[in-house]
């Protein structure tokens, strides 16, 4: 009798516990569905949707950037490319136009609202049409990442129009085509921040706004004195003794972190990086032309696929169409110039040649502003950049070529 008892309260206390196990799981499951709820319908009207770790940029990230001749602000929206502070983001708009580009197209040295991409967007509002254009703009990129932009951002934006800026000069030296890298593996702690971000997406990304720091002027100044050290002692003996024939003032703007280390580096190693690229036959500009027309390829490809057309448009460069002191200041750095390059259109027919190779559009501007620049600054003395003024020559001759697309 006892054992029997002994067996019955046994059996008694598994049911209760397989009971209270089924309640709590069923508990567990409406708690988490009720949250999934509220995330979806309450805290998506006050957030925005970050989409995954970025298109370029880290999503939410804030930069002040101040140097001798500008100071801006940088704000990443939640889908990781610069936007204007604040403006929501949607993955839908009536006509959308995403310019790709590097740093020209980025707006660096100006707010993003005076920025090219912006600039047009505006001009074309005002006309009457209902259109956003995105700033793809990454400092730093050349033909390859371009196209990685592309294949990245058009399936998730999935634009109207793509406008590729193609910095003259720049890009051609830059033009190549890299092994296709291998995919990093993601740890165990980014394999659960992408679940919770797809659980979660909108309290995610409140949780990432929240917490995302504001990159002070100073780290980056710190950022590119440390690079400046680490540059000049990489210098051949040589190449340093290049570097001492600098005029003062650029080198002291170099070591105290004022200048971007980059063009000293490319300066100091590769003076001819400009001039080599002048003639168009030479078996190293029929490679980088060959490999500028790959990457359009591939943009155009994925613009295809998603019923996108795609225009590649030449981003003016001083050491080609800026004034005499535009021109000097590279020499300053340490490039050789010619003089003849300021009426050369080398720099042009290389991009329109690669875009004939893809079957693209291409668009150049340069007689514009080698007549503006007689007139006005367009480039930042130092920097090189396009200025204020150089951003709205370029984004209004552009609206001219857009709105006629578009009409």
């Amino acid at each position: 009798m006892t054992e029997a008892k002994t067996g019955q309260m046994e059996q008694s206390t598994r049911k209760k516990l397989v009971k209270q196990a089924w309640f709590f799981l069923v508990y567990l499951l409406g708690v988490i569905l009720l949250t999934i709820v509220i995330d979806r319908l309450v805290v998506s009207r006050f957030c925005q949707k970050q989409f995954d770790d970025g298109l370029i940029f880290k999503p939410f990230t804030q930069i002040q950037f101040k140097t001798i001749e500008y100071e801006y602000d940088v704000y990443v929206n939640n889908f990781g490319f610069r936007d204007i502070y604040g403006r929501k983001k949607l993955p839908y708009a009536p006509v959308r136009i995403m310019a790709i580009g590097d740093s020209f197209t980025y707006g660096w040295g100006v707010k993003i609202e005076d920025s090219w991409p912006k600039v047009l967007e505006k001009i074309l509002n005002e006309q009457g049409l209902d259109v956003e254009v995105d700033d793809l703009g990454k400092p730093g990129a050349g033909p390859e990442e371009y196209a990685e932009i592309a294949e990245k951002a058009i399936p998730v934006l999935k634009p109207n129009l793509v406008i590729v800026g193609m910095l003259q000069g720049d890009d051609l030296a830059q033009a190549s085509s890299k092994a296709e890298p291998e995919k990093a593996q993601k740890s165990f702690r980014q394999k659960l921040a992408g679940m919770l971000r797809a659980i979660y997406p909108y309290s995610s990304s409140a949780i990432s706004c929240k917490f995302s720091k504001i990159i002070p002027s100073e780290d980056i100044h710190r950022a590119w004195k440390a690079q400046a050290v680490q540059t000049y002692r990489n210098f051949s003996s040589e190449q340093k003794a290049r570097f001492n024939l600098l005029d003062e003032e650029v080198k002291r703007l170099f070591v105290s972190g004022e200048l971007n280390p980059a063009v000293i580096y490319i300066a100091i190693t590769n003076p001819d990086y400009y001039l080599e690229l002048e003639n168009l036959e030479s078996p190293k500009a029929r490679e980088k032309i060959e490999e500028m027309a790959n990457c359009l390829v591939r943009i155009k490809s994925v613009a295809e696929h998603y019923q996108a057309d795609v225009m590649v448009v030449s981003i003016p460069h001083r050491v080609y169409v800026g004034s005499e002191s535009d021109f000097n200041t590279p020499h300053r750095f340490g490039f050789n110039l010619d003089p003849q390059m300021l009426n050369s259109d080398a720099m042009d027919r290389a991009i329109q040649e690669a875009c004939q190779k893809a079957g693209l559009e291409f668009r150049g501007f340069t007689p514009e502003f080698r007549s503006a620049a007689k007139t006005q600054n367009l480039f930042f003395q130092l920097d090189g950049h396009l200025n204020q003024s150089g951003h709205q020559l370029l984004g209004k001759m552009l609206a001219e070529l857009v709105a006629n697309s578009l009409n």
